[in-house]
């Protein structure tokens, strides 16, 4: 629904609720809906005020949609610097409010899931201190494809905001980072199996039991890793920071790729396209017919010979 201005006008609200029996550094809401086309949702997060209060830092907001993109704003319009797109996206919030999800795309309706995590007072504030994204705490991971590698980027933490000061300030706190990675069956490219995975590395807990950590890194570009690219084989990234000297941790939002665009070229998920794929089967069955109508004379004369013998 367009409002005045052309503006999208908010369409469903849905709530993320801060639990009595809260679990710091965890999953403590968890939604999975559909996005209508051209749409706004407006996340409500409610009773962070009654049941946080002094026991949890922030709130982390993810919004993981299945393959095509969304964007997560503060505002309910898109606003410079307010807002982040793409599928795996996620806000810090400190108390009780809104925010909002955008589905531009005009035609396409869009799987999310909406997940809340509660981290306690300690911990970091991942992509305190990014660079790389608009908003100025952006807890999202950098991905990028070439033909050859995945390169995944951690965006530089921040301490929790008590700790913050001139000893701890950018680039001077003693922060950790821990990079896990998950492997999906290859071609599944199922709406289900996306989720399932994703959810594997949402908590540090259940990072550590099913991803994998990659500790090798460029010695210049610790917060950069590099992965083999595989044409059609789904991957979930996702890093922990972790302040020792406060005992704290906290983790991104999950990053994740196919490889492919398996809902824009199937085909291309699987090394070829149809044309070329075909052409390689005809290829392949006129060189099978090749060397048996090679071997037919042949066999043919040793039988032969055989009948005279006898």
């Amino acid at each position: 629904m367009l409002g005045l201005g052309g503006l999208i006008t908010v369409r469903e609200v849905v709530e993320l609720t801060v639990p009595v029996a809260l679990k710091p550094n965890d999953i403590n809401d968890y939604r999975e809906i559909t996005l209508q086309p051209y749409s706004n949702t407006r996340i409500h997060i409610a009773n962070y005020t009654k049941n946080a209060a002094q026991n949890v830092g922030y709130a982390l907001v993810q919004v993981n949609s299945f393959e095509y993109n969304v964007t997560l704003s503060y505002n309910s319009s898109i606003v410079d610097g307010g807002h982040l797109t793409g599928q795996n996206v996620g806000l810090l919030m400190y108390g009780d409010g809104d925010l909002y999800a955008f589905n531009l795309n005009p035609h396409q309706a869009v799987w999310v899931s909406l997940v809340l995590m509660l981290y306690n007072t300690s911990a970091p504030l991942p992509g305190g201190c990014n660079l790389e994204f608009p908003v100025e705490i952006s807890p999202i991971l950098n991905l990028t494809l070439t033909p050859e590698i995945i390169i995944v980027d951690t965006p530089a933490a921040s301490v929790a905001k008590p700790f913050q000061g001139s000893p701890n300030g950018c680039g001077k706190a003693r922060l950790e980072y821990e990079s896990y990675y998950y492997i999906m069956p290859t071609h599944d490219f199922s709406q289900r199996t996306y989720f399932s995975a994703i959810n594997r590395l949402l908590s540090y807990a259940s990072a550590k039991l099913s991803g994998r950590q990659n500790t090798l890194h460029a010695p210049l570009l610790p917060n950069r890793h590099k992965y083999g690219r595989i044409t059609g084989r789904g991957m979930v990234f996702v890093t922990a920071v972790i302040d020792p000297v406060h005992r704290g941790f906290a983790l991104y939002v999950p990053a994740h790729t196919y490889s492919c665009q398996p809902f824009l070229n199937l085909a291309g998920c699987y090394g070829l396209n149809i044309p070329l794929r075909v052409f390689a089967i005809i290829l392949t069955f006129i060189a099978v017919l090749e060397v048996i109508m090679g071997w037919l004379p042949l066999i043919a004369k040793c039988l032969g010979m055989g009948g005279a013998l006898a």
